[in-house]
């Protein structure tokens, strides 16, 4: 075996012209994309790996290289809401997002000043009266 000194005479931005380096560029900047998303942890580690397969013809006299980049990202971050589901008067299911702290509870539109119902609606958009005086008598 030889001694080990310098005899490749390419360098990644030279191959397939440009090609590998430019893959790998690409990767990396899909990495800080990542990593500024406000939806991913930013300490979470990300990969980029280039991976070079090279395989010698019968002969010796020439190598087929084949380059791969692969990243791996943070994934995204758990978000979730509440809720509120049941069936209407036709007998089919709806479903809306609770947007008050509970069930029933009405809540004031910060921006506008305007009452809405528990589902973040305006309350003039809900049809349902209840008469408290018959609500007591059925108790």
């Amino acid at each position: 075996m030889p001694e080990n000194k310098n005899t490749i005479h390419f360098s990644l931005g030279s191959l397939n012209d440009g090609a590998i380096e430019s893959k790998l560029m690409e990767e990396v900047q899909n990495v800080a994309n990542n990593i500024f998303d406000p939806n991913t942890d930013p300490k979470a580690k990300r990969i980029v790996t280039l991976k070079l397969t090279m395989n010698s013809a019968d002969d010796l006299k020439t190598i087929q290289l084949v380059a791969q980049v692969t990243s791996k990202m943070a994934p995204s971050a758990k978000t979730g809401s509440t809720l509120l589901g049941g069936l209407n008067a036709n007998g089919e299911v709806e479903l809306s997002e609770l947007k008050s702290a509970a069930p029933g509870q009405m809540m004031v539109d910060v921006d506008t000043g305007e009452m809405l119902v528990d589902t973040g609606l305006p309350v003039a958009e809900q049809a349902v009266v209840i008469d408290m005086q018959t609500a007591k008598e059925a108790n």
